[in-house]
């Protein structure tokens, strides 16, 4: 049997305790500032993933930099979760989560080298952070809570992972992008199916007893996190550049494309995800799957898109190449994908208008061929602005219908209980 908040929290209350459970209301809602420091971090991780993918644009660059990137995210979401079922008030997780925080800080700060002199620094740190947070989290609910049986699988699967992680950061070249990408592909892979072992079988969504609008919250914070690196990229690059009419176009266009994708995700569908996981009957599953997963390209779109930004701003006269047209078109195209499996899995909409714009994106492929940087930047632009107003038309529509149907409900009744009388 799975726990309530209200039995967690008042069966945390009267035993000894290294750290308390969530509780229900504000409790188990309110994101701390402990949590809101400990993303700091997560800047500079976002920042470090734009220098790699742009400082290698080959194949073999771009696949590192995902690998790299899935890693970055299994590591914050990992303590996203962490910090949803115990308490970041109490003081001993506020200095967890400062040494979760120097750990995550090293392997931020190697992320630019991690295929390089730095990736032994790079995959003990992940490993550390992975092993450190698990350890505790079973340690402070066990026998407590049955999230306990939880953490206690995940940290079972994290000391293979871990291995591989350090075993890679011991290796080079290809063998070490082997090695991580197996122990990356093995996090996801038994994340979505429940953490399994012999005999103790796997866990179901609904032991993920979560609050879910505080993990709502810490994703959209981390949108937001990185969306700020394509306005800190924008910034940068407009500060040091010359002041001409290529430039400044370049920039007013990367600062509406940045604008055109928070819109995507703001306007509507970061409260509806709020709404939905806090009023879902399994908010677990939304949690793994809305979250976990489909926050990933959403993400990764973002920081493909700063990328992108940056080389425009940098060369928007220059014909465009291969390299920046993917940049360019795959960053939208990744953020537009990640928000049509977000709003399938939190409401069931119709995911139509995102796929539109994707084609539409695609049919730019000619385009690129014959424009410029800041031709190509100006045709993206314009794609992910008709998105975001048909996307906000299109809910405005269901929202409006939606309360027309209930006013005619409602005054339905009224008239048949009229008539009763």
């Amino acid at each position: 049997m799975v726990c309530t908040s209200n039995e967690r929290a008042g069966h945390s209350m009267n035993e000894p305790r290294l750290g308390r459970l969530r509780g229900p209301g504000h409790d188990a809602s309110h994101v701390e500032p402990i949590e809101l420091f400990y993303d700091v971090v997560y800047v500079l991780a976002v920042t470090q993933l734009t220098r790699h993918l742009l400082d290698d644009l080959s194949f073999r660059g771009a696949i590192e930099t995902l690998i790299l990137f899935l890693a970055v995210w299994a590591a914050w979401i990992h303590i996203a979760w962490l910090t949803n079922y115990l308490d970041p008030r109490e003081r001993v997780m506020r200095v967890l989560l400062l040494a979760l925080m120097l750990v995550s800080l090293v392997m931020s700060a190697s992320l630019l080298e991690a295929f390089g002199g730095y990736g032994l620094a790079f995959g003990g740190a992940l490993s550390a952070s992975l092993l450190i947070g698990q350890t505790y989290g079973l340690i402070a609910v066990w026998g407590r809570d049955p999230i306990g049986m939880v953490f206690e699988r995940v940290l079972i699967w994290w000391v293979p992972v871990s291995a591989l992680l350090i075993a890679g950061g011991l290796m080079d070249g290809s063998a070490r992008l082997v090695a991580w990408g197996v122990a990356i592909l093995v996090m996801y892979v038994v994340t979505a199916t429940g953490f399994p072992l012999p005999r103790l079988g796997h866990a179901m969504t609904t032991d993920y007893t979560i609050s879910g609008e505080h993990f709502a919250h810490r994703c959209y914070l981390f949108i937001t996190i990185a969306l700020g690196e394509t306005i800190l990229v924008i910034g940068t690059q407009f500060a040091r550049l010359p002041r001409d009419a290529p430039t400044m176009g370049a920039f007013v266009l990367a600062f509406l494309g940045s604008a055109g994708l928070w819109w995507l995700y703001f306007d509507r569908d970061a409260e509806a995800g709020i709404g939905a996981i806090s009023a879902a009957a399994d908010p677990g599953r939304l949690g793994v799957w809305a979250y976990t997963f489909f926050h990933v390209p959403l993400v990764a779109g973002v920081i493909v898109s700063a990328a992108a930004f940056e080389l425009t701003l940098a060369h928007p006269n220059s014909e465009v190449d291969v390299a920046t047209a993917c940049l360019m078109l795959g960053g939208a195209a990744l953020f537009l994908f990640g928000l049509a499996l977000f709003e399938l899995e939190i409401s069931r909409a119709s995911v139509v208008p995102p796929l539109i714009a994707i084609g539409g994106l695609a049919a730019l492929t000619p385009v690129a061929t014959v424009a410029t940087n800041l031709g190509l930047l100006a045709a993206t632009t314009a794609v992910i602005a008709v998105a975001s107003m048909s996307l906000t038309m299109g809910r405005r529509i269901v929202v409006e219908s939606g309360a027309h149907e209930r006013g005619w409900t409602k005054r339905r009744r009224a008239s048949a209980s009229r008539r009763s009388r």
